[in-house]
């Protein structure tokens, strides 16, 4: 996993001229642990106006879903082991993708002889 340009990332963001768009960059950065520098949050977030609500996730709220994030005026139906589930796991400066390649390996062994040949 590769190094993310926060700038290009939300300039292109801001292009797009989608409130749900910069609501979801913004609650999916915190949530992997990759928030956006002050200065770009701040930027995202203002430019979600105060009122504005939108939904991620299935169409109904179940008990265990994250629910509503202040932060990002997000509604989020959605557990959050559901939405981390193919995220590989970071620790320190090495990466790790241990869960992820666990994961994979046991939907499909091939892949993961594959990859450690690589």
């Amino acid at each position: 996993m590769g190094e993310i340009d926060h700038e290009k990332l939300v300039t292109a963001a801001m292009a797009m001229k989608s409130t749900a768009l910069l609501q979801r960059l913004g609650f999916l950065t915190d949530l992997v642990g990759r928030k956006l520098p002050e200065k770009l949050r701040l930027e995202v977030r203002n430019a979600i106006p105060k009122s504005t609500r939108s939904v991620f996730g299935r169409r109904d709220r179940r008990e265990d879903d994250i629910g509503y994030v202040a932060d990002w005026g997000l509604f989020v139906y959605a557990r959050r082991n559901d939405l981390l589930a193919e995220v590989p796991r970071i620790k320190g400066r090495g990466r790790r993708l241990t869960s992820f390649v666990r994961s994979r390996a046991a939907r499909a062994p091939e892949t993961l002889a594959m990859s450690k040949s690589m």
